[in-house]
């Protein structure tokens, strides 16, 4: 069952994609998710926790009255959906719907201090919010209310909201990169060139049709990355298919449905690490691939070759195995799987990774490595 057309989620996508260039543009991109969902207010916010200062916030749907209250009223939000460990158990991935975490907290009997003073004057009954970052530098959020009027969160909402989260992580993101905030309106090219972090703009086949200056730095430097006969060529061969992959996906008609990789990782190079973010721009077929610095947490070397190359979950478990230094034999054993399941499983991982053996594949997953203190 679909709950929004392409047409409706693309047209909603690309205004939170105008966001990352221009966060001014937030209102009215929480504006209109608020429409299509039948949500009153819509808030982003990205808090940098060195010093608790924001670094993103817009909002939409208050009264002047209640917008000026909101920072009152902000430490109670935290109580509101059950507490600090509560939040933070909640998967990025996933919308969270208030009315499923924490349903006592807006009931008719409740006692938070929040909903009593914030929450119910205005007739809010519920609330949907997702996690946009979650690190050592900061954290950020987009919630949005629900009017007693159209009663509590529903499927519907809960799964457009669903195929908004990536490209809502997407867009904060680039902008937390590139820093938009500081960036005076004046010549793109200029202000690309500004920039410390390497920007590409490439056709879908990655040609190139602009590097910055910290690109041509980037490619000069020869450090995993190179511009070769005018196209960005990856020096890891699963990485370039997984690239190649990713912008395919974003530029797939009705891709946006289901999205692609984001922030691909980088092999160490001269022990600089980066990922590669794919932004799609305005203009058909043309996207600007942000190189910023990599910051990887404990994810394992075989979920991010999962994500990156669309494995199963039964794939994925062998691979797991695999990169533990057991035999096809061991693996079998292990997952109580016979071995030429297992064997058809790795053919596969081979396939979709492009490696052809079993040292190829323990060697890719080697450069993906989480870094360790």
């Amino acid at each position: 069952m679909s709950f929004i057309t392409n047409d409706r989620l693309s047209a909603l996508i690309g205004s939170i994609y105008d966001c990352a260039l221009d966060p001014g543009l937030w209102p009215r991109a929480l504006d209109e998710i608020c429409r299509e969902l039948d949500l009153r207010t819509g808030v982003v916010s990205l808090i940098r926790l060195a010093d608790s200062q924001p670094m993103l916030a817009a909002a939409t749907g208050f009264e002047p009255e209640w917008i000026s209250r909101l920072d009152h009223y902000s430490d109670g939000l935290v109580n509101l959906w059950g507490g600090e460990a509560t939040i933070q158990a909640l998967p990025l991935d996933e919308p969270a719907v208030l009315s499923k975490i924490n349903p006592r907290a807006i009931d008719e009997y409740s006692d938070d201090p929040f909903h009593l003073q914030f929450n119910r004057p205005q007739g809010f009954v519920d609330a949907i919010a997702v996690g946009v970052s979650r690190d050592t530098q900061a954290v950020g959020t987009i919630g949005f209310n629900r009017h007693r009027d159209v009663g509590l969160i529903g499927p519907r909402e809960t799964e457009v909201m669903r195929l908004l989260v990536p490209h809502l992580q997407r867009a904060v993101t680039v902008s937390r990169v590139l820093d938009m905030q500081k960036i005076a309106a004046q010549n793109m090219e200029v202000v690309l060139n500004a920039l410390r972090i390497p920007i590409v703009l490439a056709a879908r086949d990655l040609r190139v049709l602009f590097a910055n200056r910290a690109a041509e730095r980037m490619f000069a430097a020869k450090a995993g990355l190179a511009c070769l006969a005018g196209r960005l060529q990856v020096l890891q061969p699963g990485v370039q298919r997984a690239l190649e992959g990713a912008v395919a996906k974003v530029s797939q008609q009705g891709a946006a449905t289901q999205a692609a990789p984001f922030g691909i990782p980088l092999a160490a190079t001269e022990g600089e690490l980066r990922s590669v973010h794919i932004l799609p721009l305005t203009q058909e077929e043309t996207f600007a691939l942000i190189f910023s610095p990599r910051h990887l947490g404990m994810e394992s070397s075989a979920a991010i070759l999962s994500s990156l190359f669309s494995l199963t979950a039964g794939e994925t478990r062998v691979l797991e195995q695999i990169l533990t230094g057991r035999t096809v034999q061991e693996t079998a054993r292990h997952l109580d799987l016979g071995v030429s399941t297992v064997r058809t499983h790795m053919l596969h991982i081979f396939e979709k990774t492009g490696v052809h053996r079993q040292a190829e594949l323990v060697s890719l997953a080697a450069s993906f490595a989480p870094l360790r203190n």
